[in-house]
């Protein structure tokens, strides 16, 4: 559940970073040479790479809260894989020493 919700935040921002991206991009094509244009320009590239870095963060955050999902799953697997193996083992066991009791 909670990789879910980490999966969305992450595609939010990543929207938000192509949107960012697409407005920097129209900007730039504007001739406009004043001071102002090129500092709002200016920052919005940088809240275009910042949310990129932040949208990565997420990503990563996102797998790793999967694969750590994933390897609780496979350990549930293994474990129950030796407990069935352990109760052949047991009944493996058991018949041994039954037969044995009626040998000696």
């Amino acid at each position: 559940k909670q990789t879910r919700k980490l999966k969305r935040k992450a595609e939010k921002a990543r929207l938000e970073t192509e949107e960012s991206i697409e407005t920097y991009d129209d900007e730039d094509d504007d001739d406009d040479s004043d001071d102002e244009t090129e500092a709002n320009t200016a920052a919005t590239k940088i809240q275009a790479r910042v949310r990129g870095v932040q949208t990565r963060g997420l990503m990563s955050e996102y797998w790793k809260e999967a694969l750590e999902e994933a390897n609780a799953h496979w350990l549930k697997i293994v474990r129950a894989k030796e407990l069935a193996w352990l109760i052949e083992e047991r009944k493996l066991v058991a018949r041994k020493q039954f037969v044995l009791q009626y040998v000696e």
